[in-house]
């Protein structure tokens, strides 16, 4: 086992004997002028990160060049992001006008573009902490239905967030056994934003019966397969920490 494994694993444990693991995520401009000043050599390398990570593709990257992808891209779920120079752009299409799903069909979480090239990606970095994203929830969500249409579903039209939330967990869980039967790595990672400046954008009791039961799953079938689990969320979400 790696080195960088067994610090990551140590600082998991708490056992206080190590210092912080790390990893930072740079936007296009910013690795840019990072790998200028070190003269060229990957961040990565150059900053010896001990935590690595990567992740299935998406028909518009996290990062979609406009030179490359015009002024807006559709991904895969049929939203349309606006895209620019220098960060991830602005999803201004929602895939889903109403609360109403009976004429909409979810991507296949099994395209075989979605994995291309994380078996070398997972075998090059298997002396570090190699964690792999598998997707948003109720990110997702707000990407295809609008924030606004969203928050008022919650309301208005429960069933139907109950619906399109656990779409969007299905296809979560079904991308994540790939990796699990291929790739030899060590953590998942959930991108799920809940919070705004002050507090959640939905109640707790709201977070706790629309989206903790299907983190649990997602989870569960991680630590199911021997992997860690890695949550990200911006903004206040201490009451339901």
């Amino acid at each position: 086992m790696g080195n960088d494994k067994r610090w990551v694993q140590s600082a998991m444990a708490r056992d206080g004997t190590c210092p912080v693991p790390f990893n930072f995520a740079f936007s296009p401009p910013a690795r840019a002028a990072v790998e200028k000043h070190y003269g060229g050599s990957p961040v990565e390398e150059v900053l010896r990160f001990p935590i690595r990570m990567a992740g299935p593709k998406s028909i518009k990257p996290l990062y979609a060049d406009p030179s490359e992808f015009g002024p807006t891209v559709t991904d895969e779920f049929g939203v349309l992001w606006t895209t620019n120079d220098i960060d991830r752009g602005s999803p201004i299409g929602p895939c889903l006008a109403e609360p109403d799903l009976s004429g909409y069909t979810f991507p296949d979480p099994l395209a075989c573009y979605r994995f291309e090239d994380l078996a070398d990606w997972c075998d090059e970095n298997g002396d570090h902490y190699t964690v792999l994203w598998v997707g948003d929830l109720w990110e997702r969500a707000t990407f295809m239905r609008g924030m606004e249409g969203l928050l008022r579903d919650v309301t208005l039209s429960r069933g139907f967030v109950e619906a399109l939330l656990r779409g969007i967990a299905d296809y979560m869980l079904a991308t994540m056994q790939v990796p699990f039967e291929k790739f030899d790595f060590d953590a998942i990672a959930v991108s799920d934003d809940y919070g705004a400046q002050q507090s959640l954008l939905i109640s707790p009791g709201d977070w706790r019966s629309l989206v903790k039961p299907l983190l649990a799953e997602i989870y569960s079938a991680a630590r199911a397969n021997g992997r860690a689990v890695f949550h990200h969320t911006c903004g206040n979400v201490y009451e339901v920490i």
